[in-house]
């Protein structure tokens, strides 16, 4: 009946090895030891600082996440047409009036979009992980939202950077190289 007899791992050293190790570097090795430090640290005010940790992340990732202006996208009602000329794309309000245009970036292979003064907007580009995604970029680099296939053919829903959708794309029925928008 062994109790507290011989015991391989004191006579190899395996267990003082261990305790001298677990003293230098403040940490136990043993599951109980551990959880019992963590109680200690917890129940000695540190979990204000996970606390802490934790709001600061949330902050992070709620500025990453903020587009911080307006959708690159034509405004509700507005449409995206193909250029006739090829290479392209303008982007139209409601009443007709050409806002912008969309044009293919030779050097990055994404769409870039511009406003009516030529100023670069925002990028579109395909996400490379997930097939059928389309990433829309605002004018400074950050997500503001993404195109995914609808259900319904002919449509593409429109989503905010946190994931509601938010509008859609629509083919038109009757010209061909036109793209309803709805947001």
């Amino acid at each position: 009946m062994n109790r507290g007899g011989f015991s391989w791992r004191r006579f190899l050293g395996i267990s003082a090895f261990k305790a001298s190790i677990s003293r230098k570097i403040g940490i136990p090795l043993s599951r109980s030891g551990r959880e019992q430090k963590a109680g200690r640290w917890m129940m000695q005010g540190g979990y204000w600082l996970l606390v802490a940790m934790v709001i600061c992340i949330l902050a992070m990732i709620t500025t990453l996440c903020h587009a911080g202006g307006k959708s690159p996208l034509p405004p509700t009602g507005g449409y995206i047409q193909r250029n006739a000329f090829g290479g392209g794309a303008n982007t139209f309000d409601a009443k007709g009036r050409q806002t912008g245009s969309i044009r293919e970036n030779p050097i990055t292979h994404t769409q870039d979009i511009y406003d009516k003064q030529g100023n670069q907007t925002g990028t579109i580009r395909p996400n490379a992980v997930i097939p059928g995604r389309i990433e829309v970029y605002d004018s400074r680099g950050r997500q503001s939202g993404y195109i995914e296939e609808s259900i319904v053919p002919g449509t593409s829903n429109t989503f905010s950077p946190r994931g509601r959708q938010d509008g859609y794309l629509k083919h038109n029925q009757v010209l061909k190289d036109r793209i309803d928008v709805n947001h």
